[in-house]
């Protein structure tokens, strides 16, 4: 009898605590970063402090995850930040260049693998138009739809 209370109080615990854990979706705009859309002479200006490599790249809905093999991976505030420059692209069908900014304030050598996730729904205004991304260092053309 005592056994089979332990069981039911340990299990009710269980219960609630599994309740307790349950959270609403998080939707792209509040987990990722906007791209920054630069003019043509900001955009061509941009460069990026540090080594990086995007080892993959993947759309889903209005969100752009990529996947980064990087140095200086001993600062908790390293950034990456997807700028682009959507003006160029005056046809349906055309590439956006984009380029990423890595920033870190460590010299450290330590190689570190981050994924980032962006907000590309800024990028996708034109319907009907089959658009893509171009990202400098990452050599396939990416499709916003």
């Amino acid at each position: 009898m005592k056994a089979m209370k332990t069981n039911i109080i340990t299990a009710f615990a269980l219960l609630l605590l599994a309740a307790s854990c349950q959270k609403e979706p998080v939707t792209a705009s509040e987990n990722c970063a906007a791209v920054i859309r630069d003019n043509a002479t900001a955009f061509n200006q941009l460069t990026s402090s540090a080594n990086f490599n995007i080892q993959d790249a993947r759309i889903s809905g209005n969100t752009l995850t990529l996947k980064f093999a990087h140095g200086g991976g001993c600062d908790p505030d390293f950034k990456f930040q997807l700028h682009a420059n959507p003006s160029i692209a005056d046809f349906c069908g055309a590439n956006i260049n984009a380029k990423v900014i890595f920033t870190t304030n460590s010299g450290c050598k330590r190689l570190d693998y981050t994924e980032r996730c962006f907000d590309i729904s800024t990028l996708k205004t034109r319907k009907g138009c089959q658009d893509k991304l171009q990202i400098d260092g990452y050599p396939t053309i990416i499709s916003l739809y």
